[in-house]
């Protein structure tokens, strides 16, 4: 039956994450680990396919789209025990192709989360921030490298407890929401247990001090960005660290980069816009019918 996931279970349900095509960030490891309390997630190996069971916004019980080698049976799994159960079967986050597939084994009605949709970019755009469209951000870049000693360096070892220390000086905003406290907290726990979470990170350093730190993690040719602070204080170190994180990272094959949803934040959308995604990868929830 169902077991509660764990931080341990990683090398466990890290398999089954390669046969997802799709380019959203909820079908990457790290994603479904980090927020594995916030949704309640529980997990079960079916037949060498893995299905999540999570507790979704206002939905209450929802599963994900199975992955691995038999996802009709799997789905007819989630039937049967939604049955059982007595309650409506509900699979959520699922990418645009990912309904396509889905159609052709249920029927059900669709709805598109725009708050959750994750934002796509071409990574050369990222890694070089070149032409017009990205003055503001290179103007930013510049300021910081005329201003700034600056050094970029593998997040790991000794300055893992630096970033740790920006989050300390960075400390809580007024009225958080419970999204923002979680993200927080599992921010500490992927920088404690690093070597556990197996991401790859970098850290900026300002004459000295690191003030900004990104973690993802590639795969299928998608760097997925989880984690990126940055000090306010020190202009530019966002953009910096945006950019170089990316170029940091090319190595790994990578044609494009996720930088996730806003979570319908004003402030963020129009951040995140302002990097000129080339697509908005759409989520769903579907209602089986």
């Amino acid at each position: 039956m169902f077991k509660k996931l764990e931080l341990g279970d990683i090398e466990t349900i890290k398999p089954f994450f390669h046969f997802s095509g799709s380019r959203i960030n909820d079908n990457t490891v790290a994603t479904t680990i980090m927020w594995r309390d916030f949704f309640f997630t529980e997990y079960l190996v079916l037949d060498e396919t893995l299905i999540l069971k999570v507790k979704f916004l206002d939905l209450g019980t929802s599963f994900a789209v199975p992955m691995g080698k038999d996802v009709p049976k799997a789905l007819c799994f989630i039937r049967q025990w939604c049955e059982e159960h007595e309650t409506p079967m509900i699979i959520c986050n699922a990418a645009t192709d990912e309904v396509e597939a889905l159609s052709a084994h249920l029927s059900f009605d669709s709805r598109v989360e725009r708050d959750l949709a994750d934002y796509l970019y071409k990574a050369e755009d990222l890694a070089w921030l070149a032409g017009k469209k990205y003055n503001g951000q290179r103007n930013h870049i510049n300021h910081f490298l005329r201003t700034y000693e600056y050094s970029l360096e593998e997040l790991k070892g000794e300055n893992i407890k630096e970033a740790l220390d920006l989050l300390d000086r960075l400390g809580v905003e007024e009225n958080p929401t419970p999204i923002y406290l979680h993200e927080r907290a599992v921010t500490i726990e992927v920088l404690e247990r690093y070597e556990t979470y197996g991401m790859d990170g970098l850290a900026l350093r300002a004459n000295g001090t690191v003030v900004a730190f990104a973690v993802g993690e590639a795969l299928n040719g998608v760097l997925f960005v989880h984690i990126e602070k940055s000090d306010s204080k020190y202009r530019g170190a966002p953009q910096m660290i945006a950019s170089r994180y990316v170029q940091h990272m090319l190595g790994a094959g990578i044609t494009h980069v996720n930088r996730e949803e806003d979570l319908g934040d004003e402030g963020l959308r129009k951040s995140k816009l302002s990097y000129h995604p080339a697509e908005m990868l759409q989520k769903h929830t579907l209602f089986i019918k």
